[in-house]
């Protein structure tokens, strides 16, 4: 500590820049990077995975009676280990910030003068045009001495942020698993068309109408939500949460069962040509199907044929 202060202006008062000293603080700088950098691959694998979450749902609520209760099965464990695992990402983020707050506040604590006050030097001056960033000014209200770069050099040369800054560097971030594991094809063949792009691609209007219906009937859940609803009142949500979750599969079945049909029609004649489909619920992201996906290729054919476009919703 007194090593510490020692790097300083043996003067009191004065101000200092915390907005400054996070963005020039060399220490500062490498932990939030790195942990930055980390969080942002983590978020960004833990949205596709919820992404492909709602596309395997989808798919098999579009194939209605003929999703293999196996697969259902399957998602119902993939969405366990998904929130389980989201859940303990969440916990690690926000554990991992409250110590690197607490460490660096810490530090910036023991490197500023007795007396010194934080105070934003560069205040924004009169209004910023649109598209244009704001034109700067010195902050008036900071008065006496600047300690901000003493702050800086001795927050930097700090042996314990220092030790701080190399165990947070190295430490292993959880990340969302979700192994890939193809499924066995939902028909004959193997070549394979994944139900919810392709029927994202032919029908997507009608979906995305069941998406909204959906998502407008969960408004008052998610809103009771960020009360603190009691334990009956939890059961009562759930309980209209699968009702709702109900309804928007038979919706989606409902909407696909004539191209189904009408698919299965034309694979009739396709399969004398050794051309016809199987369908594929499991999403790209967790594996496919075993064989061959033909989504852009006979898919692309298959949803141009006049029967299948007279049997859209």
């Amino acid at each position: 500590m007194i090593a510490l202060l020692a790097l300083l202006p043996s003067f009191a008062g004065g101000h200092y820049d915390p907005t400054e000293i996070a963005r020039e603080s060399t220490l500062y700088a490498s932990v939030s990077e790195e942990a930055g950098s980390a969080f942002r691959t983590q978020s960004a694998r833990t949205e596709a995975m919820a992404n492909a979450l709602i596309q395997y749902e989808t798919a098999l609520d579009l194939l209605g009676e003929r999703a293999p209760s196996a697969e259902r099965v399957r998602l119902t464990n993939l969405k366990k280990t998904f929130n389980r695992e989201k859940a303990v990402l969440q916990e690690f983020a926000a554990a991992f910030l409250e110590d690197f707050d607490t460490e660096f506040s810490d530090a910036v604590a023991r490197a500023v003068p007795s007396g010194a006050v934080p105070c934003q030097t560069m205040i924004p001056k009169g209004r910023a045009l649109p598209g244009m960033p704001a034109p700067m000014m010195k902050n008036p209200e900071c008065t006496g001495v600047d300690h901000t770069s003493a702050v800086i050099s001795a927050l930097d040369a700090d042996p314990l942020v220092i030790q701080a800054a190399k165990e947070m560097n190295a430490v292993s971030w959880p990340t969302i698993t979700m192994p890939a594991a193809p499924q066995p094809t939902i028909g004959d063949s193997n070549r394979w068309l994944s139900v919810e792009p392709w029927f994202r691609g032919v029908m997507g209007s009608s979906l995305v109408a069941i998406d909204r219906s959906d998502e407008a009937k969960r408004i008052d859940i998610e809103a009771a939500l960020e009360g603190q609803p009691d334990q009956a009142e939890l059961e009562s949500m759930r309980a209209t949460a699968q009702t709702i979750t109900s309804q928007t599969a038979a919706q989606r079945a409902e909407a696909s069962s004539g191209v189904l049909v009408a698919v299965d029609q034309w694979n009739k004649k396709a399969a004398k040509k050794g051309r016809d489909i199987s369908w594929c619920a499991n999403p790209v992201a967790f594996g496919g199907c075993s064989g061959t996906e033909e989504t852009a290729g006979i898919g692309r054919e298959i949803a141009q044929h006049k029967r299948i476009v007279s049997a859209l919703p």
